[in-house]
This record gives C-alpha cells, structure tokens and sequence, in this order.
C-alpha cells in the first residue's frame, strides 16, 4: 500500500495469477465497476522479473 501523490487515495498492488478463461480486459472492467475504486491498471507479465 501506497498514497496517492495528494494523499486522499491509496494504491494497492496485488499478484494475480488468472485462469485461462478468463481474461485480463474482463477483470479490468469488473474491477472498474467497483464503487471506490477509482483507477484500474494492468500490467500483464510472464514473470517478476519483466516489471
């Protein structure tokens, strides 16, 4: 967990390992849909090491 630039929000990073039938567009939108939730960004990545 982190703060936002103006200290009113907080940013979480969370490793998500997702199931081939799903996809990564699809929990973006549901995540987005989300009351709270303000900003959804993916970083898709075959390992640690890539970001």
């Amino acid at each position: 967990m982190e703060p936002s630039g103006d200290g009113q929000l907080i940013k979480l990073t969370y490793d998500i390992v997702l199931r081939e039938e799903f996809t990564p567009e699809v929990l973006t939108a549901e995540l987005d849909k989300l009351s709270g939730v303000s900003e959804v960004v993916m970083i898709a990545s075959k390992s640690d090491v890539d970001y």
